[in-house]
């Protein structure tokens, strides 16, 4: 895929892909994009889901920085037309009850399970092999331990094996030999 370049920002297919990913996870579109598609038609069909993206969605800011890259803007609020009161009727003036200001709670950065198995297999010398199951292990601990969300293995091994290696496999940073992933390129 070329590359789209936009205020400084140069969007390539690693950045498509990982946003892709977080947008399947996150958001669950129906259909989920297919992150084995070339970058240019998977950046088609991230371009398409702009409408469904809203700008309270909990995606990670790796995957706002590239969709806003691409060009993504929040949609303007809907404008109602309120209903004018006839001229002649008058209503009796209410007072108003003070505001009272809400105290501000920082929200807590969003962190996901593809986020853990990336750095689980970040931290795997090159040319160190490590079995499948060890890497969805590792990664549902430290994204317990980050997230504060509760154990699901099943889950991150999912993830391991239908989201992530697929990818990493398809970019020649992993080979594969039955269960057992090889790093070949720093990820």
């Amino acid at each position: 895929m070329g590359t789209k370049q936009t205020e400084e920002i140069e969007v390539n297919d690693e950045m498509v892909v990982a946003a892709a990913g977080d947008i399947n996870t996150v958001l669950t579109p129906k259909p989920l994009l297919d992150l084995e598609k070339d970058g240019e038609e998977l950046q088609k069909d991230v371009e398409e889901l702009f409408p469904n993206i809203v700008k309270g969605d909990k995606l990670t800011k790796a995957t706002w920085t590239t969709l806003i890259a691409l060009g993504w803007k929040a949609a303007p609020a809907p404008k109602v037309e309120k209903p004018k009161a006839p001229a002649a009727v008058k209503t009796p003036a209410v007072a108003k009850a003070p505001k009272v200001a809400k105290p501000v709670v920082p929200a807590k950065p969003h962190y996901s399970r593809h986020q853990s198995v990336i750095e689980v297999l970040g931290a795997v010398e090159k040319g160190t092999a490590i079995a499948e199951q060890a890497i969805a292990d590792k990664s549902d601990a430290l994204y317990v331990k980050t997230a504060g969300k509760g154990a699901n293995v099943k889950q991150a091994l999912d993830i391991v094996k239908s989201s992530v290696l697929p990818v990493l496999l398809a970019m020649g940073k992993v080979k594969k030999t039955g269960d057992q992933i090889t790093i070949v390129k720093s990820l």
